[in-house]
This record gives C-alpha cells, sequence and structure tokens, in this order.
C-alpha cells in the first residue's frame, strides 16, 4: 500500500512539474514499501535513486522559479530535503537502520512542500514559461 497517494490537490498547474512530482511519489513509495525487505545494497540503490532524482527535479523546479523574489527561500527548503536524504545514507553506510522519524519526516515534508509551497510558487506560472 502507497503511502503518497496521487490525486489532483497535489497539481501545482506545470504538467512537467506535476509529472516529477508523482514520480517523486512512485519513488519515495518504493523506498517505503522495500524498508523491511530490501538488502543494504538495495537500500543503498533507493536512497540513492531519491538523492538523484529529488537533486534533478529540485533544480528543474528552481530553474522554473529563478526570477520569483523568494527563490532563496525555496531553494533553502530543498536543500534541507536533500541534506535529510544525505543523513539518511550516511546512516545506512554506518550501518545504522532507517528510523521511522526520518521516513516521516520525508513523507511529510515532500506532502507539505507540494501543497503549500510550491502551489504558492507555481501559481502564475504556465506551462509555456519556464524550462
Amino acid at each position: 500500500m502507497d503511502i503518497l497517494k496521487w490525486d489532483d490537490s497535489y497539481c501545482v498547474g506545470v504538467d512537467k512539474v506535476d509529472a516529477q512530482h508523482k514520480l517523486l511519489f512512485k519513488i519515495l513509495n518504493d523506498f517505503v514499501k522495500e524498508i523491511n525487505n530490501a538488502d543494504h545494497d538495495e537500500m543503498t540503490a533507493l536512497i540513492k535513486a531519491l538523492l538523484n532524482y529529488s537533486d534533478y527535479h529540485f533544480k528543474m523546479e528552481e530553474n522554473y522559479l529563478r526570477e520569483h523574489p523568494a527563490i532563496e527561500d525555496h531553494k533553502s527548503k530543498h536543500q534541507l530535503y536533500i541534506s535529510k536524504i544525505l543523513s539518511l545514507q550516511q546512516d545506512l553506510e554506518n550501518g545504522k537502520n532507517v528510523s521511522k522519524d526520518m521516513l516521516d519526516f520525508l513523507v511529510s515534508w515532500l506532502r507539505q512542500h507540494i501543497l503549500k509551497t510550491d502551489k504558492i510558487f507555481f501559481s502564475g506560472i504556465h506551462d509555456s514559461e519556464g524550462v
């Protein structure tokens, strides 16, 4: 069962961004599903996929929003998420288990970031603008 379920309330109105958000949901759902079943190498690969795709998506998103007056604040929020994934990656490399608190943070942050931050930042932007 997916912990993150996509519905239209998450749409920001830019098809490319919405498609990438859907993929982030899938990657994070896959990670959560495999947490108790995957071996160390599989977990490492899942974390790397989440890290790489999050970084790719955030850079694309920041490019769309490059003229927004509060872009630096938006970037700092993205950096917080990336730093949490890096911390998770480091914990796994050090033999620690993935904590429920960390998973809850990653899921909650993504939900709230899209619903509150991205919805505001992308209001008024259309698919033809940005990238």
